[in-house]
């Protein structure tokens, strides 16, 4: 992947349109902006997402953008090629206005965008994190990976996680984990039979945005026990610090236990030789079982819980 930082382009010098610099002719331009993500006039983007334009080929001198606020302030940002896709990083503020330029030979392509409130600071500070909780929804989470059977998968993530945040300031975050379950009164409680665990601190110096370091933990599916390695849990705090939008969570899945949930019995090999029947190839344990998954998920759905539900 090629990376190129971009020096802000300023709005008093604005860069010539290429057919100008003598490379290509009017009318023989090799290289177009096909389309544009976000579209033009498209409100509440998330600041976190990046610009993207898919282009006719990649080169890094043939396309040149920019991104100007409503006062015509440059932001800084950052370029990758993604095959023939340009990507385009911030960081962007919340709940601000944008046109992002793309000069190609073929004249400069612009794009109104405007952005969301979330990402912008904690009104409360990060203090007030401490004790919050939520329940994880795995089920009904998007499965990025294994993306071809995600949806099989999750059938049996029927029991949320729970998380809480034990310790918080401006530097990190240390959350907790645990299993739940549904009672058919109370709604999402803690499943005391489930070990509680403790993720490596996560980076907050980019708040309201956090993502753990990878821990090691035991879930349920379907009351089967699963060991996940490097669990790692991401989101974005909403201003209120109530709500975890853009959720994520990922890790190594040990489902040497599920055999019986496929007719399998107790064979450690056996459900992710069903799975590979089915297109998807576990990986070998560090025991050389042939019984982990690599897990990916986003947008996973994070329910509020009452603060304080986990007890260290």
């Amino acid at each position: 992947m090629i990376l190129l930082a971009l020096a802000c382009k300023s709005p008093d010098a604005p860069l010539p349109a290429l057919t100008e610099t003598g490379w290509f002719e009017a009318g023989t331009c090799p290289y177009q902006v096909l389309s544009r993500t976000p579209e033009d006039g498209t409100q509440e983007w998330f600041l976190g997402d990046p610009l993207r334009a898919e282009t006719t080929g990649a080169d890094l001198g043939a396309y040149l953008p920019w991104v100007v606020d409503a006062a015509q302030i440059a932001a800084p940002i950052t370029t990758t090629w993604d095959g023939a896709t340009l990507i385009i990083d911030g960081p962007f503020d919340a709940a601000t206005t944008y046109t992002w330029t793309i000069d190609a030979c073929g004249g400069p392509v612009s794009t109104t965008f405007s952005t969301s409130a979330l990402g912008g600071p904690l009104t409360s500070g990060p203090e007030a994190l401490v004790g919050s909780a939520w329940a994880l929804d795995l089920g009904s989470a998007t499965w990025d990976e294994p993306a071809l059977l995600g949806a099989v998968v999750g059938i049996y993530a029927t029991a949320p996680l729970i998380v809480q945040v034990e310790a918080a300031d401006d530097v990190a975050l240390r959350w907790l984990g645990t299993g739940g379950k549904l009672d058919p009164f109370e709604g999402i409680v803690v499943d005391p039979s489930q070990a509680m665990w403790t993720f490596p601190d996560a980076d907050f110096t980019e708040q309201p945005s956090f993502l753990t370091g990878g821990a090691t933990a035991v879930i349920s599916w379907e009351g089967l026990p699963v060991e996940v390695d490097q669990l790692v849990f991401g989101g974005v705090f909403t201003a209120d610090g109530v709500d975890i939008e853009h959720a994520t969570l990922a890790g190594a899945f040990d489902l040497r236990h599920m055999g019986s949930l496929v007719g399998a019995g107790d064979d450690p090999e056996g459900f992710c030789g069903v799975l590979g029947d089915l297109g998807v190839q576990c990986r070998l344990c560090t025991d050389g079982t042939l019984a982990c998954l690599d897990v990916a998920l986003s947008d996973v759905p994070a329910i509020p819980l009452s603060p304080g539900i986990l007890s260290p």
